[in-house]
């Protein structure tokens, strides 16, 4: 499982997690039916560092996928992406909900 390939490692190499981290996504929404389902297209970077000082650019990983929006009342966005990156070449579907104010 690859969602936690993004965290220091201690001197054996088991994963111990962060205390710092960075993340960004860019995403572009495109209308399908007005006000209720989009689709889009995105781009994701992040890593985790124990201390601010660790931080190494080159430790980026990048994702990217295409997904769909439906904007659901009294529930939020419910979000269907399939993302590919190189831990995951072959790609994988997420499922998400957010609440939108």
């Amino acid at each position: 499982h690859h969602d936690f390939n993004l965290s220091p490692r201690d001197d054996r190499g088991s994963l111990v997690g962060g205390n710092f981290k960075l993340y960004y996504n860019l995403e572009y929404r495109v209308p399908i039916v007005e006000n209720m389902v989009y689709g889009m297209v995105f781009l994701d970077s992040g890593y985790a560092w124990r201390m601010p000082a660790d931080v190494d650019w080159g430790d980026l990983a990048f994702g990217y996928g295409l997904g769909i929006r439906l904007d659901i009342p009294m529930v939020g966005l419910l979000g269907f992406d399939y993302g590919w990156s190189e831990e995951v070449p072959k790609g994988r579907l997420h499922f998400s909900i957010a609440q939108t104010f």
